[in-house]
């Protein structure tokens, strides 16, 4: 459980924000894909023996992201979970709109802010430098008991794979803790 200076929660969430060339969700999964080693994880939700070991690999989180990014289900659809392959530059105006909010909470006095503020610096830097590469689309998911993505795979993607990185000419990855 995580106590903060206004709150109380015990919930978890890794925003996995994926940044790459083109709106082809065929060819966003082609990208994952090279890099299957990345997303083959493991993790012991035990925490005591016999250990109860969840996984995933780059498959079934295709499996899983594919029905939560198509725009075309039918009236049907849970907009709660449906995520789009959006334009990059949508990122920008989040992140500076999360860099003022957190910038008012730090001048108000609130030191935990500032690290919230740093790290939304840095993901702005990040996404100026995919623009400047030409990746020109992100997807952006939460993983967790309080993400987008929950079960096995979801806890697995926020336990142990909130510490991936990739930077590379055809994919760009953020893993953001969201708590």
């Amino acid at each position: 459980m995580k106590v903060k200076s206004d709150f109380v929660t015990n919930s978890s969430s890794t925003g996995f924000i994926f940044m790459f060339k083109g709106n082809s969700r065929i060819r966003f999964y082609e990208k994952l894909v090279r890099h299957a080693d990345k997303f083959k994880l493991s993790y012991d939700l035990s925490y005591k023996k016999p250990p109860v070991i969840i996984s995933c690999n780059v498959w079934d989180l295709i499996e899983v992201i594919d029905p939560r990014i198509r725009r075309d289900e039918g009236p049907d659809r849970d907009l709660w979970i449906m995520k789009g392959i959006d334009p990059i530059d949508r990122l920008i105006g989040s992140h500076d709109s999360n860099i003022q909010h957190y910038q008012n909470m730090v001048d108000g006095g609130d030191e935990w802010y500032k690290y919230c503020l740093d790290n939304e610096i840095k993901y702005k830097a990040k996404v100026e430098k995919a623009i400047e590469k030409g990746f020109t689309h992100c997807l952006d998911i939460d993983f967790g008991n309080d993400g987008s993505v929950s079960g096995n795979l979801g806890d697995v993607m926020d336990y142990a794979g909130r510490d991936i990185e990739i930077d590379d000419d055809d994919l760009i990855l953020i893993t953001d803790q969201r708590r």
